[in-house]
């Protein structure tokens, strides 16, 4: 995570290794393109400012498709700020793009299933 200096609104964290608190705490994340990160905010709803990590095409990918799925903006470390006033000024947008999402919360229990009868079959 990036150190910073924590004001009324915003509250900088480093890296947490069980980060359910702070996600149940966000109402945006700025966080690195990763797909576990990027899974639990879509999962919890929460619109994301993605900085994907150099030299790491997936998180890149990752983050374009949040982009054209519009629940979140790619950013660089220079443009921070500026994205970040676009993500608040779009916030009502993007929530609803949530609602659009389909989740299926059944998905590791149809893996399992499948995985399992195709070993048993």
């Amino acid at each position: 995570g990036i150190r910073g200096t924590n004001c009324s609104n915003m509250t900088f964290y480093e890296k947490a290794r069980n980060n359910i608190e702070l996600i149940n705490l966000a109402d945006i994340a700025i966080i690195n393109a990763g797909f576990s990160t990027i899974s639990e905010m879509i999962m919890c709803r929460i619109p994301v400012l993605l900085l994907p990590i150099g030299n790491h095409y997936e998180q890149y990918v990752n983050a374009k498709m949040l982009e054209k799925m519009g629940i979140g903006f790619m950013t660089t470390p220079n443009q921070v700020v500026y994205k970040l006033k676009q993500i608040l000024a779009s916030y009502d947008t993007l929530m609803g793009y949530f609602l659009k999402c389909e989740i299926d919360k059944d998905s590791t229990v149809k893996a399992v299933n499948l995985i399992y009868n195709s070993i048993i079959k």
